[in-house]
């Protein structure tokens, strides 16, 4: 407990201190937890690790509470430039969480593969934070150091509902909510089985992630896009990610410029491109054979959902 402490005060020192987040942070918080016994047993039993294999039983977090920033927009009742203006000020926010790592690892040693980038590649909750595990001076367990800005906190306690709380940033938290609730919303008109859609939803938000680069060979102009999806979703389930109705019309994919099949498992870090061609009826007939065994091959509701509409 006094390590962790003087740990706590260490770093809330060497941030405080910093000349950059000087200028660019109002607040820094630097706050320290001890995981709970039941915490500690529940993920044990989970995931089948001793204790010595758990490295986030104490915790440090910071939180930092940027500087409101004035950009320049042609005008404030401009829906375009306000978009702008909330991409240009969460990229600004983001950085300032990677700086802070950057100051963590220059005073700890931090853990080789135990840098976890929840910014970059969000959970499908909302969660962004970045997380690290190093070797604070005098300790004897690992440290865990998690760093997020005001907004992240508020939608990592608050979830979707956090845009009632975070007035100066409602509108880009409020777009994040509104995106993911419209999926939510669209399994359940297109569900009718209840157990099913809850069990959807429950393998959706708890299940582990891959994420994977994808797009359409046929567009050209289209850059890869990341796409975080549940483990063991399939070429399929990212076609239809993808856009639904290309999704309906893929004839083969590519993984790492090989082609595979359909219901090729998705692996984090796959280059994945698909192949689409315009005639549904010729491609249905060639492909498919006339059954449904194109259905099989997606894991998730969207592109069950939607080849088994497209069959009836």
């Amino acid at each position: 407990m006094r390590v962790l402490e003087e740990s706590r005060q260490a770093l809330k020192a060497a941030l405080q201190n910093d000349v950059i987040l000087q200028q660019s942070v109002a607040e820094i918080e630097v706050s320290a937890r001890i995981k709970e016994l039941y915490s500690l047993w529940k993920k044990m039993q989970q995931h089948g690790k001793d204790i010595e294999d758990i490295y986030d039983l104490v915790a440090l977090r910071v939180l930092i509470t940027p500087k409101p920033m004035q950009l320049e927009c042609c005008s404030s009742d401009d829906p375009k430039c306000n978009e702008w203006n909330c991409k240009m000020l969460e990229t600004l926010e983001k950085s300032l969480c990677y700086y802070t790592l950057g100051i963590v690892h220059a005073m700890w040693q931090p853990f080789p593969c135990r840098v976890e980038d929840y910014i970059a590649f969000p959970k499908e909750n909302g969660y962004q934070s970045l997380h690290t595990t190093v070797m604070a001076r005098g300790a004897q367990a690992p440290l865990e150091v998690q760093i997020r800005t005001l907004e992240m906190h508020l939608v990592a306690e608050y979830g979707m509902a956090a845009h009632w709380i975070y007035k100066d940033n409602s509108f880009r938290i409020a777009s994040k909510a509104t995106r993911w609730m419209n999926t939510i919303v669209e399994w359940g008109d297109e569900i009718a089985n209840s157990r099913e859609f809850v069990e959807l939803v429950r393998r959706e938000l708890l299940c582990s992630r891959v994420f994977v680069f994808a797009k359409f060979e046929s567009y050209s102009d289209r850059c890869l896009e990341i796409f975080n999806l549940p483990r063991g979703s399939t070429i399929v389930d990212i076609a239809f990610q993808l856009d639904s109705s290309l999704g309906l019309r893929m004839t083969c994919a590519r993984v790492h410029g090989k082609i595979v099949p359909f219901y090729y498992i998705l692996e984090n870090s796959d280059i994945v491109a698909c192949k689409s061609f315009c005639q549904i009826w010729y491609w249905r007939r060639r492909n498919l054979g006339g059954n449904r065994s194109f259905n099989t091959s997606s894991t998730r509701p969207s592109g069950c959902t939607s080849t088994s509409t497209y069959f009836r």
